[in-house]
This record gives C-alpha cells, sequence and structure tokens, in this order.
C-alpha cells in the first residue's frame, strides 16, 4: 500500500480487507522461479515463499507476500538455480509490516 508520504507499507498474511498485497519484483537476467526468506529482526519468526516467473515480461515475479506477524522483517530474495554466494542472485531489503 503506497502512503502520501512515498513509503510502502505490507500487511500481514497478504491482505488488507477486501486488497491483496501484490508486488511485482523486476530481476534482471531472471530465472524460473523467484525465493523469498524472511526473518523478523525485532523478535523471533521467519518464512520463505517461492513465487514462479510471469510469462511476459521476463524477470517480473508477481506475488502475495504472506508475512506472519507485524514487525520488523528484512527480506533475502534468490533466484532459483543461481549459487547462493553469487551477488547478482541475491539480494536483500527491508519493511515495516502492520497487523492485518
Amino acid at each position: 500500500m503506497n502512503r502520501s508520504d512515498g513509503h510502502a507499507e505490507l500487511t500481514t498474511h497478504g491482505h488488507d480487507g477486501d486488497k491483496n498485497m501484490k508486488v511485482p519484483w523486476w530481476i534482471d537476467g531472471g530465472g524460473p522461479s523467484l525465493e523469498l526468506l524472511g526473518t523478523r529482526l525485532d523478535g523471533t519468526g521467519s518464512f520463505s515463499q517461492e513465487f514462479p516467473e510471469a510469462l511476459s515480461p521476463k524477470g517480473v515475479y508477481p506475488t502475495i507476500v504472506d508475512i506472519p506477524a507485524a514487525g520488523c522483517w528484512v527480506f533475502i530474495f534468490a533466484l532459483a538455480g543461481a549459487p547462493a554466494s553469487s551477488s547478482s542472485a541475491r539480494s536483500t531489503g527491508g519493511a515495516r509490516i502492520l497487523g492485518a
């Protein structure tokens, strides 16, 4: 959900009422699937999800991220079939997750 201050917010379990929190990820080069690993920074918890690449355009991964609880999370993204140590295959990001 975009806010007027330019920040983005996600809600838990990929939904906010009748709205889905669909997030497209664009990755140059792409691959058959994108793995998302989430680790909670302000408590205990982790999760993982895997998403297939869209048929068109290549390198786009449409997702509904199912974050299990509100809190502060860091995400690690990895392309299927790419070595985990490859900087082009992994990237990280953080988000503040609101409770639904």
